[in-house]
């Protein structure tokens, strides 16, 4: 899907990456989940997939707001009990291990009892070398 704006505005990227399609074997890399909330929102969840090749590294949260994480082979789960308006930075430790190239889907954030209250960024294409 293509990316989509509501209550929520999601932007995925690698840091310190000079090319965001481009990871190197056995490398560490941080994902960052940008949420930009419109207004105040209670029980928020972010999703935040992860690409075949990668696995989670560190579990910790690196959000004051992130109350729990659910860490999963495909995909990083992030609770927020409480999100104020504004933009929020959630990181994603990760280590590329196998080579090849993978989709990483969209990253989305909605309120978990109004799920049509959403939004998501694209897919991306990322080649581990």
């Amino acid at each position: 899907p293509e990316a989509q704006k509501g209550t929520f505005t999601v932007h995925s990227s690698f840091l310190n990456q000079e090319d965001q399609s481009q990871l190197e074997q056995g490398a560490t890399v941080i994902l960052r989940v940008a949420v930009e909330s419109k207004e105040d929102a209670e029980y928020v969840m972010i999703e935040a997939p992860l690409p075949a090749g990668c696995v989670v590294k560190n579990k910790n949260k690196t959000n004051a707001y992130d109350s729990s994480r659910a860490n999963f082979k495909e995909k990083t789960s992030i609770y927020c009990g409480y999100l104020p308006k504004g933009t929020h930075y959630f990181d994603i430790e990760l280590q590329a291990r196998y080579k090849g190239i993978y989709t990483l889907n969209p990253a989305s954030a909605s309120l978990m009892y109004y799920a049509e209250e959403q939004g998501n960024n694209e897919i991306k294409k990322v080649r581990i070398k």
